[in-house]
């Protein structure tokens, strides 16, 4: 994955958890050791955490750095697939008749 996009991604979800958990950026910053500027500068993506900070946050908000980073939604679709793998062939047809269900729902 590009880095600008992983930096975009972290950013987003950074200012997302933060007001979910009604923190401002001088509460995250003294819970993680940065100042509030800096906290906003990740938010807009105009600065990227180190990786202690990264490992930080994520703590605070109780997620993965790999979700932070959105990388999280490669990890789940290879998840999908082996999980997938495993299924008997019966139940990989009703799998498949479930999708399509459920792409037919989203139109």
């Amino acid at each position: 994955m590009d880095k600008k996009i992983i930096i975009s991604i972290f950013a987003r979800r950074l200012k997302e958890k933060r007001i979910e958990q009604g923190l401002t950026t001088t509460q995250l910053g003294d819970l993680v050791g940065v100042n509030n500027s800096t906290i906003s500068r990740y938010e807009t993506g105009k600065r990227d955490p180190d990786l202690q900070v990264s490992i930080d946050i994520a703590k605070v908000f109780g997620v993965s750095v790999e979700w932070m980073c959105g990388m999280d939604e490669n990890m789940e679709a290879n998840n999908l697939v082996k999980v997938y793998e495993g299924l008997s062939d019966d139940n990989k047809k009703e799998l498949q008749q479930f999708v399509v269900f459920l792409s037919g729902k989203d139109k």
